[in-house]
Protein backbone atom coordinates (compact mmCIF):
# COMPACT_ATOMS: atom_id res chain seq x y z
CA UNK A 1 0.00 0.00 0.00
CA UNK A 2 1.35 3.29 -1.13
CA UNK A 3 0.64 5.16 2.36
CA UNK A 4 2.98 2.81 4.12
CA UNK A 5 6.16 4.10 1.89
CA UNK A 6 8.03 7.07 2.43
CA UNK A 7 10.64 9.24 -0.34
CA UNK A 8 13.13 10.60 2.33
CA UNK A 9 15.37 12.36 -0.01
CA UNK A 10 14.00 15.38 -2.41
CA UNK A 11 15.16 18.54 -3.02
CA UNK A 12 13.41 21.52 -4.39
CA UNK A 13 14.28 24.29 -6.69
CA UNK A 14 15.42 25.99 -2.91
CA UNK A 15 18.48 24.43 -4.00
CA UNK A 16 19.29 22.34 -7.28
CA UNK A 17 15.68 20.69 -7.86
CA UNK A 18 13.36 22.18 -10.81
CA UNK A 19 9.94 21.47 -8.76
CA UNK A 20 8.57 24.14 -6.10
CA UNK A 21 8.17 22.84 -2.58
CA UNK A 22 4.33 23.17 -3.09
CA UNK A 23 4.74 21.14 -6.42
CA UNK A 24 6.65 18.02 -4.52
CA UNK A 25 4.05 18.04 -1.88
CA UNK A 26 1.61 17.99 -4.15
CA UNK A 27 3.27 15.35 -6.38
CA UNK A 28 3.58 12.87 -3.41
CA UNK A 29 0.37 13.69 -2.18
CA UNK A 30 -1.20 12.64 -5.36
CA UNK A 31 1.51 8.97 -5.50
CA UNK A 32 -0.22 8.45 -2.33
CA UNK A 33 3.18 8.28 -0.39
CA UNK A 34 2.26 8.76 3.98
CA UNK A 35 6.00 11.00 4.06
CA UNK A 36 7.93 13.21 2.63
CA UNK A 37 11.41 15.08 3.30
CA UNK A 38 12.50 17.87 1.30
CA UNK A 39 16.25 17.80 1.53
CA UNK A 40 17.77 20.55 -0.51
CA UNK A 41 21.30 21.45 0.23
CA UNK A 42 22.36 23.56 2.91
CA UNK A 43 19.33 25.19 3.29
CA UNK A 44 15.87 25.14 5.01
CA UNK A 45 14.11 27.24 3.10
CA UNK A 46 12.35 24.39 1.05
CA UNK A 47 11.16 22.56 4.00
CA UNK A 48 9.98 25.85 5.51
CA UNK A 49 8.15 26.44 2.32
CA UNK A 50 6.43 23.35 2.03
CA UNK A 51 5.15 23.90 5.72
CA UNK A 52 3.55 26.77 5.04
CA UNK A 53 1.17 25.09 2.24
CA UNK A 54 -2.19 23.49 2.69
CA UNK A 55 -0.96 20.43 0.93
CA UNK A 56 1.20 19.79 4.38
CA UNK A 57 -1.73 18.75 6.44
CA UNK A 58 -2.07 15.61 3.78
CA UNK A 59 1.29 14.23 4.32
CA UNK A 60 3.80 13.55 6.89
CA UNK A 61 6.25 16.29 6.06
CA UNK A 62 9.38 15.60 7.94
CA UNK A 63 12.46 18.58 8.47
CA UNK A 64 15.30 17.65 6.04
CA UNK A 65 18.49 18.98 4.89
CA UNK A 66 21.67 17.37 3.64
CA UNK A 67 24.70 19.04 3.78
CA UNK A 68 27.63 18.71 1.32
CA UNK A 69 31.16 17.49 3.13
CA UNK A 70 34.24 15.76 1.67
CA UNK A 71 36.47 13.21 3.05
CA UNK A 72 40.22 13.58 1.12
CA UNK A 73 38.99 15.25 -1.48
CA UNK A 74 35.88 12.65 -2.21
CA UNK A 75 32.37 13.94 -1.03
CA UNK A 76 30.68 12.66 1.71
CA UNK A 77 26.88 14.01 2.01
CA UNK A 78 25.09 14.06 5.43
CA UNK A 79 21.16 13.91 5.38
CA UNK A 80 19.68 15.92 8.58
CA UNK A 81 16.40 15.05 10.21
CA UNK A 82 13.99 15.93 12.66
CA UNK A 83 15.70 18.76 14.17
CA UNK A 84 14.48 20.70 16.56
CA UNK A 85 16.71 24.28 16.48
CA UNK A 86 15.89 25.51 13.05
CA UNK A 87 17.44 28.91 13.88
CA UNK A 88 20.73 27.38 15.18
CA UNK A 89 21.04 24.93 12.22
CA UNK A 90 20.20 28.03 9.52
CA UNK A 91 23.04 30.16 11.20
CA UNK A 92 25.17 26.87 10.56
CA UNK A 93 23.94 26.59 6.87
CA UNK A 94 23.95 30.51 5.90
CA UNK A 95 27.82 30.36 5.95
CA UNK A 96 27.88 27.09 4.51
CA UNK A 97 25.55 29.05 1.73
CA UNK A 98 27.70 32.05 1.65
CA UNK A 99 30.89 30.05 1.22
CA UNK A 100 28.66 28.36 -2.49
CA UNK A 101 28.18 31.82 -3.94
CA UNK A 102 32.02 32.63 -3.70
CA UNK A 103 32.60 29.11 -5.01
CA UNK A 104 30.36 29.96 -8.32
CA UNK A 105 31.90 33.12 -8.81
CA UNK A 106 35.17 31.60 -9.15
CA UNK A 107 34.25 29.10 -11.43
CA UNK A 108 32.36 31.03 -13.44
CA UNK A 109 35.17 33.31 -14.13
CA UNK A 110 37.38 30.29 -15.15
CA UNK A 111 34.65 29.17 -17.64
CA UNK A 112 34.88 32.90 -19.01
CA UNK A 113 38.37 32.44 -19.12
CA UNK A 114 37.99 29.64 -21.48
CA UNK A 115 35.83 31.27 -23.67
CA UNK A 116 32.49 29.75 -22.19
CA UNK A 117 30.13 33.15 -23.35
CA UNK A 118 28.07 31.97 -19.82
CA UNK A 119 27.35 35.18 -17.60
CA UNK A 120 26.26 35.83 -14.09
CA UNK A 121 23.03 36.86 -15.29
CA UNK A 122 22.96 33.14 -17.03
CA UNK A 123 23.75 30.86 -13.54
CA UNK A 124 21.08 33.38 -11.56
CA UNK A 125 18.42 32.41 -14.20
CA UNK A 126 18.85 29.16 -13.90
CA UNK A 127 19.58 28.88 -10.23
CA UNK A 128 16.88 31.31 -9.16
CA UNK A 129 16.61 31.80 -4.97
CA UNK A 130 18.86 29.07 -4.45
CA UNK A 131 22.94 29.37 -3.77
CA UNK A 132 24.19 28.63 -7.24
CA UNK A 133 26.40 25.15 -6.97
CA UNK A 134 27.72 23.32 -9.87
CA UNK A 135 24.74 21.56 -11.14
CA UNK A 136 23.05 25.18 -11.44
CA UNK A 137 26.12 25.99 -13.59
CA UNK A 138 25.96 23.17 -15.84
CA UNK A 139 22.34 23.93 -16.66
CA UNK A 140 23.56 27.42 -17.59
CA UNK A 141 26.16 25.81 -19.90
CA UNK A 142 23.93 23.69 -21.64
CA UNK A 143 21.60 26.69 -21.59
CA UNK A 144 23.30 29.28 -23.33
CA UNK A 145 24.60 26.44 -25.81
CA UNK A 146 28.15 26.00 -24.16
CA UNK A 147 27.28 22.50 -23.80
CA UNK A 148 25.15 19.85 -25.25
CA UNK A 149 24.12 18.39 -22.29
CA UNK A 150 25.08 18.58 -17.90
CA UNK A 151 26.97 15.10 -18.06
CA UNK A 152 28.94 16.93 -20.82
CA UNK A 153 29.40 20.29 -18.75
CA UNK A 154 30.41 18.17 -16.03
CA UNK A 155 33.06 15.88 -17.85
CA UNK A 156 34.70 18.91 -19.90
CA UNK A 157 34.57 21.24 -16.63
CA UNK A 158 33.44 20.95 -13.62
CA UNK A 159 34.43 17.38 -12.29
CA UNK A 160 37.43 17.38 -9.99
CA UNK A 161 40.61 18.25 -11.83
CA UNK A 162 38.54 20.07 -14.88
CA UNK A 163 39.67 23.40 -15.94
CA UNK A 164 36.39 24.78 -14.24
CA UNK A 165 36.37 22.97 -11.01
CA UNK A 166 37.53 24.89 -7.99
CA UNK A 167 37.02 22.89 -4.34
CA UNK A 168 34.54 23.59 -2.07
CA UNK A 169 34.64 25.31 1.16
CA UNK A 170 36.19 22.53 3.74
CA UNK A 171 33.58 21.10 6.10
CA UNK A 172 33.65 17.90 7.18
CA UNK A 173 31.47 15.06 7.76
CA UNK A 174 31.94 15.21 11.74
CA UNK A 175 31.24 18.90 11.46
CA UNK A 176 27.83 18.03 9.45
CA UNK A 177 27.16 15.60 12.09
CA UNK A 178 27.92 17.47 15.29
CA UNK A 179 25.70 20.47 13.61
CA UNK A 180 22.70 18.19 12.83
CA UNK A 181 22.77 16.48 16.33
CA UNK A 182 23.12 19.91 18.53
CA UNK A 183 20.20 21.08 16.81
CA UNK A 184 18.61 18.08 17.96
CA UNK A 185 18.63 16.19 14.83
CA UNK A 186 19.27 12.55 13.48
CA UNK A 187 22.37 12.78 11.05
CA UNK A 188 22.72 9.96 8.07
CA UNK A 189 25.19 9.16 5.49
CA UNK A 190 23.82 9.92 1.93
CA UNK A 191 24.10 7.29 -0.50
CA UNK A 192 27.15 5.68 0.49
CA UNK A 193 27.39 3.79 -2.80
CA UNK A 194 28.50 6.78 -4.57
CA UNK A 195 32.20 6.42 -3.51
CA UNK A 196 32.02 6.47 0.52
CA UNK A 197 34.52 3.52 1.58
CA UNK A 198 32.99 1.61 4.42
CA UNK A 199 36.28 2.88 6.42
CA UNK A 200 34.70 6.40 6.21
CA UNK A 201 31.63 4.73 7.56
CA UNK A 202 32.96 3.01 10.37
CA UNK A 203 34.82 6.54 11.75
CA UNK A 204 31.57 8.22 10.72
CA UNK A 205 29.95 6.22 13.09
CA UNK A 206 32.09 6.55 16.03
CA UNK A 207 31.46 10.49 15.48
CA UNK A 208 28.20 10.01 16.39
CA UNK A 209 26.22 9.25 12.63
CA UNK A 210 22.70 7.80 13.42
CA UNK A 211 21.63 6.20 10.62
CA UNK A 212 22.73 5.45 6.85
CA UNK A 213 20.26 6.06 3.47
CA UNK A 214 20.33 1.86 2.08
CA UNK A 215 17.70 2.53 -0.52
CA UNK A 216 18.83 4.91 -3.51
CA UNK A 217 18.48 4.76 -7.29
CA UNK A 218 22.27 4.32 -7.62
CA UNK A 219 22.63 1.41 -5.32
CA UNK A 220 21.97 -2.21 -7.08
CA UNK A 221 20.62 -5.16 -5.83
CA UNK A 222 24.31 -5.76 -3.92
CA UNK A 223 24.74 -2.53 -2.71
CA UNK A 224 20.91 -2.61 -0.77
CA UNK A 225 22.14 -5.78 1.18
CA UNK A 226 26.01 -4.87 1.70
CA UNK A 227 24.37 -1.65 3.44
CA UNK A 228 21.80 -3.53 5.26
CA UNK A 229 23.93 -5.78 6.53
CA UNK A 230 26.15 -2.62 8.04
CA UNK A 231 23.00 -0.88 9.36
CA UNK A 232 21.84 -4.02 11.22
CA UNK A 233 25.43 -4.16 12.74
CA UNK A 234 25.93 -0.84 13.45
CA UNK A 235 22.80 -0.15 14.60
CA UNK A 236 21.75 2.43 12.35
CA UNK A 237 18.53 3.81 11.28
CA UNK A 238 17.59 2.86 7.83
CA UNK A 239 16.75 5.40 5.69
CA UNK A 240 15.94 6.05 1.97
CA UNK A 241 14.62 7.94 -0.76
CA UNK A 242 14.37 9.23 -5.10
CA UNK A 243 17.28 11.93 -4.69
CA UNK A 244 14.66 13.52 -7.04
CA UNK A 245 16.10 16.65 -8.61
CA UNK A 246 14.53 16.95 -11.75
CA UNK A 247 17.05 16.31 -13.99
CA UNK A 248 19.06 13.31 -15.83
CA UNK A 249 20.93 9.92 -14.36
CA UNK A 250 19.61 8.95 -11.01
CA UNK A 251 18.61 12.14 -10.33
CA UNK A 252 15.49 12.35 -12.46
CA UNK A 253 14.16 9.24 -10.38
CA UNK A 254 10.76 10.27 -10.46
CA UNK A 255 9.59 10.99 -6.58
CA UNK A 256 7.84 8.09 -4.62
CA UNK A 257 10.19 5.55 -7.21
CA UNK A 258 12.29 5.01 -4.17
CA UNK A 259 11.18 4.82 -0.82
CA UNK A 260 11.11 3.33 2.88
CA UNK A 261 8.52 2.04 5.03
CA UNK A 262 6.59 4.12 7.27
CA UNK A 263 8.20 2.69 10.36
CA UNK A 264 11.94 4.46 9.33
CA UNK A 265 9.45 7.86 9.86
CA UNK A 266 8.33 7.03 13.12
CA UNK A 267 11.91 5.65 14.23
CA UNK A 268 13.36 9.19 13.06
CA UNK A 269 10.57 11.20 15.05
CA UNK A 270 11.48 8.89 18.68
CA UNK A 271 15.02 9.83 17.98
CA UNK A 272 14.32 13.34 18.67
Amino acid sequence: MARARADLHVHSDSSDGVLSPVQILARATRKGLGAIAITDHDTLAGWKQAQESSCSDRIILLPGVEINTEVAAREVHILGYCFQDVDGLERELERLRQARWQRARKMLALLQELGKEVTWRDLLSVAGQAAPGRLHLARALVKTGQAVSIVQAFEDYLLPGRAAYVPRHRFSPEQAIDRIRRAGGVAVLAHPGMGVDDSVLDALVSQGLQGIEVYHPSHDAGDTVHYLRLAEYYNLVITGGSDYHGVGGHEAAPIGSTTVSMAAVHQLLEMT
